[in-house]
């Protein structure tokens, strides 16, 4: 049960222009929008789903839902 596993989350996917790709530099900012519920996956697999918020000071995911081995999430 000590096996480590990534877990990561993906916030946002911002799509832009070609021009504004090459015309960022230091400082810019991409806006993004997070929706209510972000995907939490494990490796290529998703874990479940889960609300971007903090705990105890630092940027934290409270999930929301557990994606069940008979639902998809491949064993």
């Amino acid at each position: 049960m000590n096996i480590r596993f990534p877990i990561r989350s993906v916030l946002a996917e911002p799509v832009v222009s070609l021009q504004m790709l090459m015309d960022l530099k230091p400082g810019d900012v991409i806006p993004i929008t997070i929706s209510g519920d972000v995907p939490v996956m494990v490796g290529n697999d998703r874990l479940g789903c889960g609300t971007v918020g903090t705990s105890n000071g630092f940027a934290a995911i409270q999930l929301t839902s557990i994606t069940r081995i008979d639902e998809g999430f491949a064993a």
